[in-house]
């Protein structure tokens, strides 16, 4: 499996994929909770990107730069799954074919 850490940002027609780092705390804390649960939420989410476990993204509007939720990719073999925390077929095309194309993933299956 490649490294994870190069495959940032992401960027679609409407949408910005990025690290969880790149959104100011104050806009994932309204996602998650308290400032605490939220620091460890970013914490462990970078922590399996780094070493390779998945892919984990927050998503923004790009011409807002509005936060607008979470994005999860897990692979399983030549399989990856896509859960979104928001309704975009965007999002769902976009990555379909990133994963076919740098991944060799040959199923992917989306879930909202």
């Amino acid at each position: 499996m490649k490294s994870f850490e190069k495959y940032h940002p992401l960027l679609t027609e409407h949408y910005k994929m990025d690290w969880l780092t790149a959104f100011p705390l104050k806009d994932i804390i309204l996602k998650i909770g308290s400032a605490s649960e939220t620091a460890k939420f970013i914490n462990q989410q970078m922590r399996l990107v780094m070493a390779n476990q998945k892919l984990f993204y927050g998503v923004a509007d790009r011409s807002s730069n509005l936060f607008l939720g979470f994005v999860e990719i897990t692979f399983i073999g030549e399989t990856a799954q896509i859960d979104l925390s928001l309704d975009s077929d965007e999002i769902v095309l976009y990555l379909t074919e990133f994963l076919k194309s740098n991944f060799g993933v040959k199923k992917i299956f989306p879930r909202k």
